[in-house]
């Protein structure tokens, strides 16, 4: 792009999705550039190198994973019909063995209507998948409880979402006797 920020003359610049368009923001100051298409958001995130390959091997006949158009969230499948009753566990299977990113972890939640709609919860809350998690038959699953009776959950169902974080920088830890900080009001206090 021959283009410059009308703000602050840079022409660095990076893609982000408000409300289902794509827009084009200088990277310095943060202004709004303009609206873009498809081919244009992909050449100033290949520019910017504002984004990751995530190597996906699909191992059952699932939808294909598409990135983000609302959010950061990428939704997952269930990669075959579940049955599951009241008081069971169970992995669902999602259908996908990945390789992420060197020096990134994917964090899978449930989506937010996933209990409403279903009856389920994760069962360790969130789940972290590992970049050495990457073999071809390492297919991601996700561990539910069933807390309704006879649930059934059709292949193919939106059932989770994963996003990437970088790997936790290493951590000195440093012994002091007093922190010297404002107590905030116990556990679970806003400090209010």
């Amino acid at each position: 792009m021959n283009i410059k920020c009308k703000k602050c003359g840079s022409d660095n610049f990076t893609v982000k999705v408000v409300k289902m368009h794509t827009g084009i923001y200088c990277t310095k100051c943060g202004a709004f550039i303009k609206w873009a298409n498809k081919d244009e958001a992909r050449d100033i995130a290949l520019q910017n190198e504002t984004y990751v390959e995530i190597k996906i091997k699909y191992l059952r006949d699932i939808p294909q994973l598409r990135p983000f158009a609302v959010g950061d969230w990428i939704d997952l499948y269930t990669g075959e019909d579940v049955f599951i009753k009241q008081g069971e566990y169970t992995n669902i299977p999602l259908g996908i063995a990945v390789q992420l990113p060197v020096g990134y972890e994917a964090i899978i939640a449930p989506r937010s209507s996933t209990f409403k709609r279903y009856g389920i919860i994760q069962t360790n809350g969130i789940g972290i998948i590992d970049e050495s998690y990457n073999g071809d038959d390492d297919e991601w699953c996700l561990p539910v409880y069933a807390l309704k009776s006879d649930i059934f959950i059709p292949k193919g169902a939106r059932i989770c979402q994963f996003r990437l974080f970088k790997h936790q920088l290493p951590c000195l830890f440093g012994e002091v006797s007093i922190l010297g900080n404002k107590n905030r009001g116990g556990f679970g206090g806003t400090g209010l």
